[in-house]
This record gives structure tokens, sequence and C-alpha cells, in this order.
């Protein structure tokens, strides 16, 4: 932990009350990549995979609840960091883009730019900063073990996760496990090389179970961030096999890659739920799976005999990937904790990744630090008993850059209740801003624009997401003065 932030959280030690102190949970908390909203069987559910095969999060899922609508962000650092915060990182901190290393952060929109660019874009901040109060540090300061494994993007040195609240790491790097998902490992912090042909997801899990281990007298909060399913797309070659001969080109999902990928990602899982069940931590326990982004709904060239197959498919959602749409955003998320949820249960509360900082605190038995300046998040706990629910309230979503497929241009978005607004920065023909507006219940796929035909729910979701951007200091693409009229080419975000 950054010395600093001791310093400034001392006076803050969390207080753990009496009758949380006997009944707090361990945590694990595991965020797989690029995991899209179908890219598992959903336990049944007829929107499931009908390729993908995923044994152990069935298992998962049978034993706790499953929320239909749960929501991150378009990519993979905002994500982290909005778990991590419980605050919007695309608004707040700044964070709405992949997070390189490179600096290149520039808070202040420029004037102009290039004649044939129709608007000004902000850039995204290049680390989570340290004087964020995290959740692992909120959770240090209520007694609690913390370690972090795997992807990072938030920062390279000397904002690493040792720095933000985690007592160890093991195996940090991002957007990716290297060049390979094979040891030789190269690029990966705190890691000692592995076996020529291990494979990173096997390794990771591993350590999670020494960890666990270790720790089993302890309370602890464990971030398995899964490189699973992220490029390169590299899987064991016995799971390749195995799915390309189940492929089919008519399902939308047959790119047999990814399905023994998240064949992987399913075993980690798996190994990892046998491990708290050995050690008798199974019941004491809350295991959270979920993803941080949509799947990546395009194809990948760099994957041989791959060229022209979509890495995967979010359909019915919209898009995928570096979206803003449904497709982008809406992620699988598993809760499994004996003590308190009810075995084999489906929530439809909306709910977001951010709201797991005040919702974990709570269940720790601890309060959010008054140096913690804001938290966007609501405590879902009345979700997880079955005891009430929260209050409907709006979900945000602030992604300027312009996405690689499905939209050309940045965009806003609110959800409230059934209807999602969309602000799309420059989407008209003289680069001023449009909306979107759709009604989830009737067209999950967003296929139709309400925002004619409904205009008095276009403005109050419109002057709700406008006061939310003016609050949070967002900042906004502009239209550049120096545009010289001529409709630009797509724009292309990697986002990798």
């Amino acid at each position: 932990m950054n010395l600093n932030k001791s310093s400034l959280l001392a006076a803050a030690v969390l207080t753990v009350g009496m009758a949380h102190a006997q009944n707090r949970p361990n945590i694990v908390f595991i965020l797989a990549d690029d995991w899209g909203w179908t890219d598992w069987q959903m336990n049944g559910n007829p929107l499931g995979s009908t390729f993908y095969e995923t044994p152990n999060l069935n298992q998962l899922a049978s034993e706790g609840m499953v929320f239909s609508q749960a929501y991150a962000t378009p990519l993979c650092s905002p994500s982290r960091a909005a778990l991590l915060t419980g605050k919007y990182p695309g608004a707040r901190l700044h964070i709405h883009q992949a997070i390189t290393g490179a600096s290149r952060f520039n808070p202040i929109l420029p004037d102009t730019m290039r004649a044939n660019i129709k608007t000004c874009v902000p850039e995204s901040a290049d680390h989570l900063a340290l004087e964020e109060i995290t959740i692992a540090e909120e959770l240090q300061n209520a007694g609690y073990k913390t370690a972090h494994f795997g992807k990072w993007h938030l920062g390279n040195e000397p904002y690493f996760p040792v720095h933000q609240g985690f007592d160890t790491q093991f195996a940090v790097g991002g957007p990716g496990p290297g060049p390979s998902y094979f040891a030789p490992y190269i690029g990966l912090k705190d890691l000692a090389q592995g076996p020529k042909g291990e494979y990173i997801t096997d390794r990771l899990s591993a350590e999670v179970c020494n960890t666990l281990t270790q720790l089993k007298n302890d309370r602890f909060f464990i971030y398995l961030a899964e490189f699973n399913v992220h490029s390169p797309y590299q899987a064991k070659p016995e799971l390749v096999a195995k799915y390309a001969a189940k492929a089919n080109v008519n399902n939308p999902q047959h790119h047999a890659t990814m399905a023994a990928m998240i064949a992987s990602l399913d075993e980690s899982v798996g190994v990892v739920m046998a491990k708290l069940k050995a050690l008798g931590l199974e019941d004491n326990t809350m295991v959270i799976v979920m993803g941080d982004n949509g799947g990546v709904h395009w194809a990948n060239d760099k994957t041989p005999g791959y060229k022209d197959i979509p890495v995967t498919s979010n359909a019915p959602l919209r898009a995928g990937k570096c979206c803003f749409y449904e497709g982008g955003v809406r992620v699988p998320l598993i809760i499994k904790y004996p003590k308190m949820i009810k075995a084999g249960t489906v929530e439809n509360t909306p709910v977001h990744l951010v709201d797991f900082y005040p919702t974990l605190l709570a269940l720790a038995g601890a309060k959010v630090s008054k140096q913690k300046d804001v938290v966007d998040g609501v405590s879902i706990e009345p979700l997880l008993n079955g005891k009430g629910s929260i209050a409907e309230r709006p979900l945000f979503c602030h992604f300027p850059r312009a996405s690689q497929i499905g939209a050309d241009v940045g965009g806003s978005s609110v959800r409230m209740g059934d209807y999602k607004l969309y602000r799309l920065y420059g989407a008209n023909a003289d680069a001023t801003d449009a909306y979107e507006l759709y009604n989830l219940a009737k067209d999950i796929g967003e296929t139709t624009n309400l925002s004619d035909q409904l205009p008095d729910i276009r403005e109050s979701l419109k002057s709700r997401l406008n006061q939310w951007l003016a609050d949070t200091k967002a900042l906004v693409p502009h239209k550049n003065p120096a545009w010289n009229g001529v409709q630009p080419k797509k724009q292309m975000e990697m986002g990798e």
C-alpha cells in the first residue's frame, strides 16, 4: 500500500460492527476479460451459447444468483477502475480508453484539429491515480488480506496493485498476457517462469489456490483478473480440436479457439471453487464472476485460420467490445454466497460494477472512509439476501471516443427503467450531436430508435444525462472549428 495513502487513511481505520464481525465473508472476485453476455451457456437460458461449454459456470449459477442485467463499461481499463473505485470512470476519472502505459492525458481539449476531423476528442488518463481510495484499501483497513492476480491495466509502476491496496501481486500484466498464453512468459511482472508450454490461465488458478491455503485462517479479498478471453487468441490444442470438430458456420458463435479459451476460463473457475470446498471455506466465501466488457464481435486477422470469422457474437445484443450499445456493456454476472444467496435464483434488477464498492464494504462490516470523495454505486445487499430491493436509479456511461465497430463516434448514455438514451457526439451531418432512444424491455437489440416518437422521454433523459456530465466534470467532445465539412472515414480504435 502506498505510504502516503496509508497516512491519509490512518485516521479513518474502519470500525467493524459486531453483527458483521462474526459473519464477514471472504471475497473472491473473478473478472474475465472480453467475456460477453452470451459467452456461456447461461445455465440453460435460451439466449445462452449453444456452442461454448461452461459446466463449472453452470454449476456456480445453479448454486448462486445470476444477474440478467449487469453492466460494465465498453472497455477493460475503465471497467477495472470502476470496480476498484466505485466511480464511473469515463466521467469522473477521465479513464475511457485502454491504458497502454504511455502518458497521453490532455485534460484540455484542443481548439482545433486536422481539417478532416469532425470533433475534438479528449484523451484518456494513463493510470489510476494513487490518490484514489480503492476497495482493496478499504478492505485492508477492515482487516482483510488482499491479493491481486493477473491483468491490472491501470498503469505501470508506480501505479501497480501493491500501491493501490493489495498486499501481494502476481503475474501483473495487460492488456493480454504478452505475446503468448504459454510459457515461457514475456512481460508479466512478479511471475516466476513456468515450465515450457504451461498455460497462464492454469497457472493463475493454481497460484490462487496456493494463496487460499495460506490465508485460510484469515479474512481475504482475492481479485483474480483473468487474461482469458483477450487476444492473442491462443488455447490448448486439444480443446481447439474439440471445438473445431463441433463448429457450425450457421451458428453465430463458431470460433473454435475462442470456445477453447472460454473452456479454460471455465476450468479456472472450477479449480478455485474446488479448492474453497476442500479447505472448508465454501460456505463463508462470496464468489463473484463477471465480465469486464462485451465480447469481440469482429474478425481478428491475426488468428491463423480465422481471418473472416468473428471472434464471438453478442446477439441478440447490439455490437460489442469498444461500443456503448448493450452488446458492449451488458455482461455476465454470477454471485455465490451460501450464507446469504438462495441457490438457483435470477435477479433482473439492473446493476453496475460501481455497485460492488459499497456492497462489499457493507458485507465486510465496514463503512466508506470519510476521505472518499464520492461513490457512484449503491449496495445491492437487499438483492443478494432477498429481503428487499434497491430504488430505481439511472445508470450512466461516458465513452467519448469512436468505437471500433457499431458506432462511428463517441457517446454517452443513461438508462432509467426500460429506456436507454444515447448522446452521439458529432453524429449529425453538420457535426452536431445526435440522440437515440430505445426501450430495452421490448427491443433488447436496440433496433428501433424511438427518439422522435417519444420526445418527452427523450428530453427528460437528455436533461438527466447532460446534468450528470456537468456534475461529474466529464470531458465532452465538441465540434472542430477547423473541420472542412468532408465526412471523415470511419475512426478505428483498437481498444486493446
